[in-house]
């Protein structure tokens, strides 16, 4: 009876034994497989949907010319100041003004514009009018008048820019993909710059993810619309 529990012990240790092994060696090959397989790292899906980017679709505008300039209160309603010849050159007595300077919002007229410069300070005096008063705290008041009008104006964020030895450029998206072009600036202030050429209507400009691109790569759009861009 003895010998027969003993055996059957034997028997049941040797099963677990057994067991143990093959799981291991499932668990092996299993783990073997993993490895052999392809992962799906950031490498893999550039490769299969391209360098993530985000987007603008150009679309040129009327851009408003504006000068600003200085005045000071003669009364709650009346300032004065000095202009250059040049920017006398280019207003008009009855031309709108805006205030700036806190004051937005409140539109007033150039009353005066002198037609001959003072002998003493080399500028132009001239008068500028509000309907209502203007709280002037700091003594002085900035406005800004509209001299002009342009339409079909490109205007992009620097942000976009590349520079290059003086030389500026854009990332353009061509059918899927990548492409660097030259442009030539008309004007630039700390925020946009204005394209004068290298840039036209509807194309699909990289704003962001310019750092990883090369001439050529393929790119994903992640901004909306990705789908309508990524035809063109």
């Amino acid at each position: 009876m003895n010998m027969m529990k003993i055996g059957t012990r034997t028997f049941v240790y040797i099963l677990c034994v057994v067991v143990l092994i093959v799981s291991v060696a499932l668990r092996r090959a299993a783990v073997n497989r993993e490895r052999a397989a392809t992962p799906a790292s950031y490498i893999t899906e550039i490769g299969k949907y391209g360098k993530p980017v985000t987007v603008i679709t150009v679309e040129p505008a009327v851009f408003g010319m504006k000068r600003k300039f200085t005045v000071i209160p003669v009364s709650k309603t009346k300032f004065e100041g000095y202009v250059t010849r040049g920017m006398a050159s280019i207003l008009r007595q009855g031309q709108i003004v805006d205030t700036l300077n806190g004051q937005s919002g409140k539109a007033g007229w150039i009353s005066y514009l002198s037609p001959e410069m003072d002998m003493m300070s080399g500028l132009y005096k001239l008068e500028v009018e509000f309907g209502r008063p203007v709280i002037c705290e700091k003594g002085k008041l900035l406005v800004e008048a509209s001299i002009d009008e342009k339409k079909n104006i490109i205007e992009v964020p620097n942000d976009a820019l590349d520079t290059e030895q003086g030389r500026f450029y854009l990332w353009k998206v061509i059918k899927g993909k990548a492409h660097k072009v030259e442009v030539d600036l008309s004007a630039r202030s700390g925020y946009s710059s204005i394209v004068s050429k290298g840039l036209s209507k509807d194309d699909i400009l990289i704003i962001t993810g310019r750092s990883r691109l090369e001439e050529g790569d393929k790119v994903r759009i992640m901004n909306k619309e990705d789908n309508k861009h990524q035809e063109k």
